[in-house]
């Protein structure tokens, strides 16, 4: 049973809400979309009271109201409350998904030429943690995501299905 709407954007781009919100985003838009990094975020423009200056309003913050929203898929278009969490910087951050850079394929592995063997490693509390040196890299993912689930509980994002874990 479909319970949320899409909302089409000037882009062509889609977002999704909830039925229950979306005639009131509809009433409150226009909503175009807007690219921040490498996500995509759904907002409106809001004129300043009295100047001719206006602010940007993000679709995540209008809805709930809280400063700052983590998408739990990474997804910054779908906007239905089930994908929304309130959420620390770090507890955002945790949720990232994998670097651009990455050479291994896999978030927290880097491959170590001194010992010529994977490395997995997690930032956590602003503290970079060594977490061994793996003869693969998929031994180091599975190192990485064993140390994220318990530094990050579920707002960790993984290399492999968190259901692999369970």
């Amino acid at each position: 049973m479909i319970t949320y709407r899409e909302l089409r954007l000037p882009s062509g781009l889609v977002a999704l809400v909830d039925e229950a919100d979306y005639q009131t985003v509809v009433a409150a838009g226009p909503w175009h979309a807007a690219p921040c990094g490498r996500h995509i975020y759904v907002q409106r423009s809001i004129r300043n009271p009295g100047t001719t200056r206006s602010t940007e309003e993000r679709l995540h913050r209008f809805l709930t109201g809280w400063t700052l929203v983590d998408h739990r898929n990474g997804n910054g278009l779908d906007n239905r409350r089930s994908n929304l969490r309130e959420a620390t910087h770090a507890q955002n951050s945790a949720n990232s998904r994998l670097s651009r850079r990455s050479t291994s394929g896999y978030k927290g592995v880097t491959w170590y030429k001194r010992t010529s063997r994977w490395r997995a490693h997690i930032t956590a509390g602003q503290v970079q943690h060594h977490l061994g040196y793996f003869d693969s890299a998929e031994e180091a993912a599975r190192a990485y995501d064993t140390a994220a689930i318990e530094a990050f509980g579920d707002f960790a994002h993984l290399n492999f299905p968190k259901e692999t874990y369970l």
